[in-house]
Order: C-alpha cells, then sequence, then structure tokens
C-alpha cells in the first residue's frame, strides 16, 4: 500500500520545557553584544537648485532603513504692507525609508507665508506610505490643505530619486543608510552646549572631547537671530533662524552635512550648502573647503541681516572643533546636540522600527501645555522624537514663525536629549524666542527649559516640553508648551522607533528525533535560543517540511505549530513537537524546519507542496507580530535517522472491503471450522529490517468466552514457535525471516465453537518486533454470520419445502367437506445455527378466503433448536366455490444479513390439487437461512361428494 500523500493528514502536539544550559548560544549578527542603533553604512548629501532635476542617491548594499532630511529656504522677494521680504520660511522634511516593507514615514513643514488666511502653511505626516508615489491626500496627517509641497521617493533597483512638488526652493538633501546587519552603534555620552551671539571666543569657539572609543558623531544645530539692527525695514529680518545637521565618521574620517539659513526675504539673507565628504581634519570654513555645493555666494554680511553661516567644523586632538564666523556669530544664538556613538564590531537588533505621527492644530495650545501620547512598540530600546511646526497667524503675511524640537529618548535610562527651539518675533528690542539643549531630562514631566543640564538662550515666557514614560514603558507622553504663541501654532510630533528585535535561531545541537516505541509518531527535539538583542513573544511559528522548500518546489509541508513560550534575549530554550508520521512507510526522511514560518507558503496547507521556493528573507513578509532582524539563521534539516518499527498491513490491496490503514475484514460464519485474520496479499513494511523476532496476535474481545480464540491450521516455519493456541493471545517468537513470519501469519484463524454465537464483531490486533521494538497494530474486523433456519413440521412430520401434495399423516389434508371448522395444528422450527426473530406482531398470519390462524406462535425468537406452534383452521362455510387461498407469513427480523419476511401461497381449488408457491424475497435462496413451506390445503370436494 503506497500511502496518498496529497490526502494525509499530519498532526502533532507539542510538549516543552526550558533549559540554560542544554544548547550552546549560536552565533547571530544582531547579538545583544550589539548596539542599540543600526550602523550607518554612508551619508550622501545633495543640493538641488530652484527648478533642477530630481536629486538621485545610490544606495548601498546592506542598506534596511534610509533617514532623510530635507532643508530648504526660500523667500518672498517683493515688498507688501507688513514687510514681505522679512519673510524668513521654515520648509523641511524628515522622513525613514524601511525598505523590508518600502514604505515611508515622515512629515513636511512648508511654512512661506500666512497669507492672512493661513493658506500658506503646511504641516502634516504619514505613516508607511508606499514607495513611487507623491503622499496620497487620504495619508496625510495634519494641515495639508492646500498642497504647497509634497514629496515622492522613488527606488528603482539600488537608486533612491527624491522629488519636491513645489521645485522653485533651493533644498539641501541629507540622506543615512543604516543597516543592522554587520555592525551597529551604541550612544556613549551626548554632550549638549551653547554659542551664544558675540565677538569673543566663548561666543565663537566650542571646543569638546571626543570619547576615546567614538567611532562617529552626529551634530544637530538650530540657530536664532538675536539682533534687532534690521527689524521692520524693506528687507529685514523679524525672527531669522538657522539650521544645521552632520554626521562625522570618525573611521572614514570623512564629514557630510548642511547648513541652512533664513534671515529675510530677499536673496542676499538666505543661504542653504551642503558639504560632501569633506576631510575631518580640514580646519577652514566650509565654503572654502572645495567640496560645499549650494547657495551661498553674494550673501550680506551686515548687522542684524546676515545671510550666510559658514562655520569650520573639524576633528583636532581628539576634540571636535565647531568655530563660527564673526558676522554669524554677532547676531546668533546657537544650541548643540552632539551624540557620539562607538561601532560595536557585531550587528545588532535594534533597528527602525515604526514610526509615529500626533497632530496638534492650531487652537489647541495652550500655555499650560497640550499633551500627546505615543504607544511604544514591544521591544523598542530608543526612540527619536522630532516635534515641528509653524504658526498660522492670519493679520501678519509674513508671520509664520517657526518652531522645531529634537530629543533622544533612552528607554533604559528613562532619560531625554535634545533640543527645543520656538520663535514668536521680535517686539521692538523684546526678543520672544527659546532656543536650548538638554541632557539627560528624566522621563517624569520633568521641565527641559528648566533642568541643570540645559544650555542655550531661554527667553521670558517659558516655552517647554517635557516627556513622560509609563511606568511598564509602553507609553510615552509629550507635553508642550507653547506660551505667548497660544493658540496660533500648529504641531506635528514624530517619533522613530529603534526596537530591539529577536534573532530566534536553532542552538547547538539544532535538533534531534526519537520515536515513540510502537508507533509512527516521532518527537523532534527542538533547541532555539535568542541570540538577538530583543525578546521573543510567545506564540512565534515554526513549520517542518518534508524537504527544503528554500531549494525544493516539491518540499511537502508537515506541520505548522508555535512556540508557546517567550524566547528572552540570550536565553535558550527546548521544544518537543510530537509529529504523526502514520502516512509514511519509511520514517527515515529529511525534514526541515524553518522558525517564524506559518506554513502559508504551501497554498494547499498540510501535506501540500510549496508554490515556489522561497528565501528566507521573504518570512518578514508573513506577518508583522514576530519581526525578526535576521532570518538566515531560521533554517536547519536534518534526517531523522530513527527505526522503523514493522508492522502488518494484513490486507494492501483492500480486497476484503477493509478501509483505512492496515485494516482487514472477513466473516465467521457460525458452525464453520475457522476464518482466516490476514488476507492472502498480507506483506510486513520495514524498510530496514529484513528478519523479525516476534508477533503478537489479541482478540480483543471475547463475549462468547470459553468457546471462542485464535488457533493455529498448520505447521509453523522453522524457527518460529506459538504459545497461547487456542486462546484470546497467541504469540509467536523466533527470529525468522519476514517471510517466514508471513507465512506463520497466513496459519492463523478465528475460531467459535458455539451454535448460536453473540454477532458482536470480533476485533484481532497483530504487532511484529524487529528486535528493536513492536510497530503499531494493524487490525483484523471479523464479523460474525448466523445461520437459522425455519422448519415447519405438522404431526411431527417435516413438510418439505415448496410441497404440492398434501397428506393427511402430516396434517396438510383438510379432509372432506363437512360442517364446522377444521383446524390443524403445526409447529415452527429453528433447526440452524443462530437466533430466528419473529418480530411482527403477529409472528404469523395467514390471508385467504375460509383459513385463519386460531393460535400464535408461543415463542417469538428461537434460538436453534427452538419451536412454536400455530393451528391454522379451514372453513368450508365461507366458500361456496373457486379458488380457495390462503397467504402465510412468517416475519422474520434478522438484523445482521436484513431479510425480509418469508411469506408463500396455498391455493385450493375444485376438483383440482392444491399448489403452494414461494414469494420470499427477491435473492432469498442465496441467503443462508432456508424455509421450508408446508402445505395448508387439501383437494376440496363438495357436499354431494363430487369432486
Amino acid at each position: 500500500m503506497k500511502p496518498d500523500f496529497l490526502k494525509y493528514f499530519l498532526t502533532a502536539c507539542l510538549i516543552f520545557f526550558s533549559f540554560a544550559a542544554f544548547a550552546q548560544m549560536p552565533y547571530s549578527p544582531c547579538g545583544p553584544s550589539g548596539g542599540k542603533r543600526a550602523d550607518v553604512l554612508g551619508v550622501d548629501v545633495k543640493y538641488s537648485s530652484p527648478g533642477s532635476s530630481a536629486p538621485a542617491f545610490t544606495i548601498p548594499s546592506g542598506t534596511k532603513s534610509i533617514s532623510i532630511y530635507i532643508s530648504s529656504e526660500t523667500g518672498i522677494t517683493s515688498g507688501g504692507s507688513d514687510y514681505a521680504q522679512g519673510d524668513e520660511d521654515f520648509i523641511t522634511v524628515n522622513a525613514i525609508i524601511d525598505l523590508a516593507s518600502n514604505t515611508s514615514s515622515g512629515y513636511v513643514n512648508y511654512a512661506k507665508n500666512t497669507n492672512t488666511d493661513g493658506s500658506g502653511t503646511n504641516v502634516y505626516g504619514w505613516q508607511r506610505t508606499p514607495l513611487g508615489a507623491f503622499i496620497p491626500a487620504a495619508a496625510k496627517i495634519g494641515d495639508a490643505t492646500p498642497d504647497l509641497n509634497n514629496v515622492n521617493f522613488t527606488i528603482s533597483g539600488n537608486t533612491l530619486t527624491i522629488i519636491q512638488s513645489f521645485s522653485g526652493i533651493h533644498s539641501s538633501f541629507y540622506v543615512q543608510y543604516l543597516s543592522p546587519y554587520n555592525n551597529s552603534l551604541n550612544l556613549l555620552a551626548p554632550q549638549v552646549k551653547a554659542l551664544l551671539h558675540g565677538a569673543a571666543s566663548a561666543n565663537t569657539d566650542l571646543s569638546m572631547p571626543i570619547p576615546a572609543d567614538a567611532d562617529i558623531i552626529f551634530i544637530s544645530g538650530k540657530g536664532t537671530n538675536s539682533s534687532y539692527e534690521d527689524l521692520n525695514t524693506t528687507s529685514g529680518t523679524e525672527e531669522g533662524y538657522s539650521n544645521l545637521r552632520f554626521t562625522i565618521d570618525l573611521e572614514k574620517g570623512t564629514t557630510n552635512g548642511f547648513i541652512t539659513l533664513a534671515n529675510g526675504g530677499s536673496a542676499n539673507r538666505r543661504s542653504t550648502y551642503v558639504v560632501n565628504n569633506l576631510s575631518t581634519a580640514y580646519s577652514g570654513d566650509l565654503v572654502s573647503s572645495g567640496v560645499a555645493v549650494g547657495n551661498y555666494t553674494g550673501k550680506s554680511t551686515n548687522a542684524g541681516a546676515v545671510g550666510l553661516y559658514k562655520p569650520r567644523i573639524y576633528v583636532s586632538g581628539g576634540n571636535l572643533v565647531i568655530k563660527r564666523d564673526a558676522s554669524y556669530a554677532r547676531d546668533f544664538d546657537d544650541a548643540y546636540v552632539v551624540e557620539f556613538y562607538k561601532r560595536t564590531g557585531q550587528g545588532m537588533s535594534a533597528e527602525f522600527v515604526n514610526s509615529d505621527i500626533k497632530t496638534i492644530p492650531k487652537g489647541f495650545s495652550s500655555q499650560s501645555g497640550v499633551t500627546r501620547t505615543f504607544t511604544i512598540p514591544p521591544g523598542t530600546n530608543a526612540l527619536y522624537f522630532t516635534e515641528t511646526g509653524n504658526a498660522v497667524n492670519t493679520d501678519r503675511e509674513s508671520n509664520e514663525n517657526s518652531l522645531e524640537a529634537y530629543a533622544y529618548i533612552d528607554l533604559a535610562a528613562e532619560k531625554a536629549t535634545g533640543y527645543f527651539y520656538q520663535q514668536v518675533g521680535l517686539s521692538l528690542t523684546e526678543r520672544r524666542d527659546d532656543n536650548y539643549a538638554f541632557k539627560d531630562v528624566p522621563l517624569n514631566n520633568s521641565s527641559t527649559r528648566a533642568h541643570s543640564n540645559t544650555a542655550g538662550f531661554k527667553g521670558p515666557y517659558n516655552y517647554d516640553i517635557s516627556f513622560s514614560l509609563s511606568a511598564d514603558k509602553s507609553q510615552l507622553t509629550v507635553t508642550t508648551k507653547t506660551g505667548l504663541a497660544n493658540p496660533d501654532y500648529q504641531l506635528l510630533l514624530s517619533a522613530d522607533y529603534y526596537g530591539s528585535k529577536p534573532d530566534i535561531a536553532f542552538g547547538t545541537p539544532a535538533v534531534s528525533f526519537t520515536k515513540v516505541d510502537g508507533s509512527k509518531i516521532v518527537k523532534a527535539n527542538v533547541a532555539v535560543c535568542n541570540p538577538g538583542s530583543g525578546n521573543s513573544n510567545g506564540g512565534m511559528p515554526v513549520s517542518f517540511y518534508q524537504g527544503d522548500p528554500a531549494a525544493s518546489a516539491t518540499a511537502r509541508l508537515l506541520y505548522t505549530g508555535t512556540f508557546p513560550q517567550e524566547i528572552r534575549a540570550g536565553e535558550c530554550k527546548n521544544f518537543v513537537f510530537d509529529l504523526d508520521l502514520s502516512s509514511f512507510d519509511n520514517l527515515n526522511m529529511n525534514i526541515t524546519i524553518i522558525i517564524n514560518d506559518d506554513g502559508s507558503y504551501a497554498p494547499g496547507g498540510m501535506g501540500h507542496t510549496v508554490s515556489a521556493p522561497f528565501t528566507l528573507d521573504q518570512l518578514a513578509n508573513q506577518h508583522s507580530t514576530y519581526q525578526e532582524c535576521y532570518y538566515g539563521n531560521n533554517l536547519v534539516t536534518q534526517n531523522t535517522a530513527v527505526n522503523n518499527a514493522p508492522i502488518v498491513d494484513p490486507d494492501p490491496d483492500k480486497s476484503s472491503g477493509a478501509t483505512g490503514s492496515y485494516n482487514y475484514r472477513n466473516v465467521f460464519n457460525a458452525g464453520s471450522t475457522g476464518a482466516k485474520i490476514v488476507d492472502a496479499d498480507l506483506t510486513i513494511i520495514d524498510p530496514d529490517a529484513s528478519n523479525l523476532f516476534a508477533a503478537t496476535v489479541t482478540l480483543t474481545n471475547t463475549p462468547d468466552a470459553g468457546n471462542e480464540g485464535l488457533y493455529l491450521n498448520g505447521t509453523l516455519p522453522a524457527g518460529i514457535s506459538i504459545s497461547g493456541n487456542n486462546t484470546n493471545v497467541v504469540k509467536l517468537s523466533g527470529q525468522a525471516s519476514q517471510s517466514d513470519y508471513i507465512a506463520a501469519l497466513k496459519m492463523l484463524e478465528y475460531r467459535n465453537s458455539n451454535r448460536s454465537p453473540n454477532t458482536a464483531g470480533r476485533i484481532i490486533t497483530a504487532t511484529v518486533n524487529d528486535g528493536t521494538e513492536s510497530g503499531p497494530a494493524s487490525t483484523t474486523t471479523i464479523a460474525i454470520l448466523t445461520s437459522p433456519r425455519i422448519n415447519v413440521m405438522g404431526n411431527a412430520i417435516d413438510i418439505a419445502d415448496n410441497s404440492t401434495t398434501v397428506s393427511v399423516t402430516d396434517g396438510t389434508s383438510f379432509g372432506m367437506a363437512a360442517a364446522g371448522v377444521i383446524a390443524h395444528t403445526f409447529s415452527i422450527h429453528n433447526t440452524g445455527t443462530g437466533v430466528l426473530s419473529l418480530t411482527a406482531s403477529p409472528a404469523v398470519s395467514v390471508t385467504g378466503d375460509g383459513f385463519s390462524i386460531t393460535k400464535q406462535p408461543e415463542q417469538s425468537s428461537m434460538i436453534g433448536g427452538g419451536s412454536s406452534d400455530l393451528v391454522i383452521s379451514f372453513d368450508p362455510g365461507t366458500r361456496q366455490g373457486g379458488v380457495y387461498t390462503a397467504i402465510v407469513h412468517i416475519l422474520n427480523n434478522d438484523p445482521d444479513a436484513g431479510r425480509s419476511d418469508y411469506t408463500f401461497t396455498v391455493s385450493a381449488a375444485i376438483n383440482n390439487a392444491p399448489t403452494v408457491t414461494d414469494n420470499s424475497a427477491a435473492g432469498y435462496e442465496d441467503q443462508p437461512l432456508a424455509l421450508t413451506a408446508a402445505v395448508f390445503a387439501s383437494a376440496y370436494h363438495d357436499a354431494d361428494g363430487a369432486a
């Protein structure tokens, strides 16, 4: 028999226990010794002038996510009633691309002017929007009307193209390529610094020591114009700002970044440029470096009207140095956040996990603060928070004052480091802005502005931002106080989560197989570990295949289950899956186990092949719940290498009508000599053993105990002996070939000496042993058939079947016509085996003019040898001629054979001999039950004696 592979069903039950020392922790490219943030493979910066083509960026191999920052500047160049040239727009785009899902999340802040109706500003965000098109209106969260600027991130091959719908602006693009696979970053002690306006070295020069093990530095800086000298002129400023962002890779010796300054509407007061792959040792100003590209020529240096910021940013003697040029330093207060990171030398689990967006529309700001709460995805260990906003005053066309905040939030340390920047504008000589950086502020709603580790300019209006972390670290609440700007600001808050993803991998040894003796249950003992840096929740799927689905489309899904326990970072656990391989003759096969696979690549489900080979990286697309940082260690293939327990197949071709595997059916007729327990084509299946050592055959039910058992009919092959002959358990023993044991089993029979046995089916099981174990049992079902026989006697004389001759001796002749009723008594006998049941009411009836039954049988059920009497009477007075007919029904209900009533007809006609016709059910003659039909009539004579 060959199993039907397309229909077989495999079940598995799961037992599990955890252990700490039984498996060796495997290597992971993102292990717990890795960092908290993905490594920066590279930084690319580009400048785009108004009307130029969209910039394109080459994505390095191994990139997992891309962080993008766009800073732009433009101005209103014509004057107006409120000095539109004093406009200093806040135009920025911040986004992150997840290459695994091919989506982007981010925000746009476009504040060109308010147009007295607020129509000159946008601030909106989006989450997980597909690449390749502008952000659709339905995906925008916040103020997106009218659509002043939009962004399209398109990736083709390894090329990223960034398109802005509004091309009439000068833009600097800053792109970081992030990868968690081969390396990772740990944050060292960050620094927050400030340089306030002035001409002394304390106002221009900043130097800070670089930690000895730092490999990469991120610099974020904001500046605000403190000067009122150019206030309210036709080309002057109300609240100029600067924006700075740099990455210094100490290992590569390169500096990349941009600077944007907006200090008025006229072109000579606005600039933006990028610096690409500048040597970290270069100590000149950035514009003169030879690698600066952008809009930076012909800019003003006048007091209050400076149009260019050209600092020196370099590394010298283990220090990071920032030196501001004199014109800029004279007017601007700057605040900096400097983050030092160390490359761990190992990949990590902490990669970009998700983004979230919250908005605060105009009219919802308040001096006491407005809160927004973020739900933190499980496993997150670091959160990069950004807030952006602009004023939407409707009484001043150019009054679109900017707000921005940034914070690195360490969830383990429960501290925040960043900056907060808000402009409301000068009122004559009075400043109404804040620009400060803060460090290690507790996440308990503490004021960042009032914290002791705060540096920068803080005006009198108490603008502030604070953070509060829930006790279970599942929620972060951000409170923004916009103070004087209430309620004319619209804000957007964004959080990028970097999580500690697990890396579930096979331990060492990965898997071992054992088998439950006497069955086809194979235990897969699977050792799994989490060498990643994040915890894995219980319920992660695991699938088993016959063959390798990553290499072959013929791989067949055997089972899909789950790991019911969580596997924490640095922990190993063992899980035991009980696999039912009953559909296979040979249990020695290659089984591939894949962690975090839900089996969906086999469209037909269990027992079906995969539609096509799939890569392990594709597992990330099956579901979002159990994400890992690395899938390359999720597969193992191993042969089961278990003993195949021998099994008896008593009827391989199913000729007996048995269904299912390893079953046989036969019939025992009561009174016969015996019934075979196996078919003639019996086989024994054992792919890895040619000899057998024992067999056990068991009659499992014996309702006729003492009369039935198993019996050897023949002489056993040499080397095989028997015990228990003629009992309900027969054992064969001795080392012999499979063919000899086949011959021996064919000699065993079921017997029962009871002539009226219990008709319940008998169940016989058979197992064989190969010297290692006994296999699963085969099953033979013996149907018990009995043969009841009806015999009718008159005057103790048998009446022949279908007799057409009447006799006075046996009472079948009713004699000459006479007055009164003629009654004769007959007996119904069961001369066969088994039970004859006469279950109708009446059990025997007669139909015909002149005939009647005056006595019913005394018994409705007769075992073999039982009898009942009946009296059939004939009253000639009821008829005056013609044919006298009686139809006699002996009503039998034999549930085993399903037989119908047995009937015959008796006819009597004047001057003719009586006849009997057998009207039994069709096919009756083929049944073991025989009917002896009595002739209950005789020739009838008229009263005058004429025949």
